[in-house]
C-alpha cells in the first residue's frame, strides 16, 4: 500500500486536481482536510475532530453531555509511525481537552474491525481514557470561497438568497430544532415557499408572506408534490453547531450583515462515485 496514503498526518490539505472544474460557474471544488472520528469504552466517550473544531460525548446520568470546541491540530515532524496531538477548548475557555494520536493499529474490542490510530484523551477534571480513531477525507469550511449570486445561472434557486434569507430564517426557526436545512426556496404570487429539510431526511414545505413579518405556515411535504426544478442543487445549511461534514462536492460561505457567517451552500458536484 502506498505509504503516504495511509498516513493523513502529513496532508493537512488535499486539493482536488486542479484542473477539475465545477459543473456550474467554473468554480474549483473545495479542497479536503481529514478528520477524525474517535471512541472508547470504560467509560464510553466520543470525539468528533475536524482540524480547527470538534465535539466531545460523554454519557452521564441525565443522558448525553455534548461539548463543542475549538482547537488545533499539531503533527511533530519525523516521527515514525506518525503523531498529533488536538488540543480543544470551548469559546468561555472554561473547558480543556488533549487528544493524542498515533499511527497503529487498534481495536476498541475483541471483535471489532481495526481502526488505523490509537487515541488517549486527557480530561479537563484530570481523568484519562484511551480509544481508536477512524479517518476519512472531508471539505475543508474554513477554505470555501463566499458565494457569488451575480454569475449563478437561473435554474440555480439561490441566485437570489439574500433576498430569501429572512424568509428561511423564519421557516428554519418555526420547523423546530429537526430542520437542519433547506433543499428549494422561491417566491410566487407574494409567497416564498420554503422546502426544509429534516435531520432524519423528512421533508416540510414552509410558506410565508414575502411583503414582510408573518407567522410561517409549516405542512409535511405531500409524497406526491415531486420535486421542483433546482431542488437540492444546493443545499443550504444555516451555522449551527458543527459546520457541514461532506467528503465530496463543494461549498460556499453564506454571508450575512457585516459579512457575518450565516451558512452554507452544498453542491454535490463529483459525488457521483463517492459516498457523502
Amino acid at each position: 500500500m502506498n505509504r503516504l496514503r495511509r498516513r493523513p498526518f502529513l496532508l493537512t490539505a488535499v486539493l482536488l486536481p486542479a484542473l477539475l472544474l465545477s459543473r456550474r460557474g467554473g468554480a474549483t471544488p473545495t479542497p479536503l482536510l481529514w478528520h477524525y472520528s474517535c471512541a472508547g469504552q470504560e467509560p464510553a466517550w466520543s470525539l468528533e475532530i475536524a482540524e480547527t473544531s470538534g465535539r466531545l460525548t460523554r454519557p452521564s446520568v441525565s443522558g448525553d453531555a455534548v461539548v463543542e470546541l475549538d482547537g488545533a491540530m499539531r503533527r511533530p515532524a519525523q516521527l515514525e509511525p506518525a503523531w498529533a496531538v488536538w488540543r480543544g477548548h470551548t469559546r468561555a475557555g472554561a473547558y480543556t481537552l488533549v487528544a493524542i494520536l498515533r499511527e497503529e493499529s487498534c481495536r476498541a474490542q475483541t471483535d471489532a474491525a481495526a481502526a488505523p490510530y490509537r487515541a488517549l484523551v486527557s480530561f479537563p477534571d484530570g481523568s484519562a481514557a484511551s480509544g481508536c480513531c477512524q479517518a476519512e477525507q472531508r471539505l475543508d469550511v474554513r477554505a470555501a470561497a463566499p458565494a457569488r449570486y451575480a454569475g449563478k445561472p437561473a435554474d440555480d434557486w439561490s441566485h437570489n438568497l439574500p433576498e430569501l434569507l429572512p424568509a428561511i430564517g423564519a421557516c428554519l426557526r418555526s420547523g423546530g430544532p429537526g430542520a437542519t436545512g433547506v433543499s428549494y426556496a422561491a417566491v410566487a404570487d407574494g409567497q416564498v415557499s420554503v422546502r426544509l429539510v429534516g435531520s432524519d431526511g423528512t421533508r416540510s414545505e414552509c410558506r410565508v408572506a414575502a411583503s414582510g413579518p408573518a407567522t410561517p405556515a409549516v405542512a409535511p411535504l405531500a409524497a406526491e408534490a415531486g420535486q421542483p426544478p433546482g431542488d437540492e442543487l444546493p443545499l443550504y445549511w444555516p451555522v449551527r453547531g458543527q459546520p457541514p461534514q461532506r467528503r465530496c462536492g463543494r461549498l460556499e460561505q453564506v454571508l450575512g450583515a457585516r459579512n457575518v457567517l450565516v451558512g452554507y451552500l452544498y453542491y454535490p458536484e463529483g459525488c457521483e462515485a463517492a459516498p457523502h
